[in-house]
């Protein structure tokens, strides 16, 4: 290999570990500001410090603190702009969602009723409609607007606990038991 192009791949080589020193130092350097901004951040609306206060326990200007306060406080809004349009989105998405669902069951109940009485027609639509209510339901659940129930109910998994049942509970424990068997499929 001639000298000229050992001598331009030596340099080329110095010129790309000094970039990496410098991308590194920066990246240090903006690691090292986002760590002062959040501990300016906390001591201002946490413990409620003054500004002069964060500068003096931080080292730096108090121009900086303001500067760091700032940029979390454009930080934080935008954050809470972004949230607030993704909510946004999600509860238009639901509502045409559910809307759908609504133009479903509408569909199933008007040919529930037009189907004769006793005919697996009518057990179709009985179920589409039960499906669409139940993801209704859980989109509902979902969004928060909708308090969900318990699916069933659970005693424990101490079964001695049941001994300690006075009468009157276990008499309307037995009673939903039994309501439950006489719904289930086949009993």
């Amino acid at each position: 290999m001639p000298k000229k192009t050992k001598k331009a791949t030596k340099k080329k080589a110095k010129r790309k570990a000094k970039r990496r020193t410098a991308s590194a130092a920066t990246t240090e350097t903006q690691a090292a500001i986002r760590e002062r901004r959040w501990k300016a951040w906390q001591m201002r609306v946490v413990q409620k410090l003054r500004v002069s206060s964060i500068a003096e326990v931080l080292g730096v200007s108090e121009r900086t603190i303001e500067s760091d306060l700032e940029a979390m406080r454009k930080l934080r809004t935008d954050d809470i702009r972004h949230m607030k349009k993704a909510a946004e989105g999600a509860m238009a998405a639901a509502v045409e969602v559910i809307e759908e669902y609504d133009a479903t069951c509408r569909q199933a109940w008007a040919d529930l009723l037009a189907a004769a009485p006793g005919t697996a027609t009518r057990a179709k639509f009985l179920s589409v409609l039960n499906a669409a209510v139940g993801q209704r339901v859980k989109i509902l659940q979902s969004l928060g607007a909708l308090e969900k129930s318990p699916d069933e109910l659970l005693l424990g998994r101490d079964l001695d606990a049941v001994h300690e049942l006075t009468d009157t509970e276990a008499a309307l424990l037995l009673d939903l038991l039994a309501a439950a068997r006489a719904h289930q499929p086949g009993a």
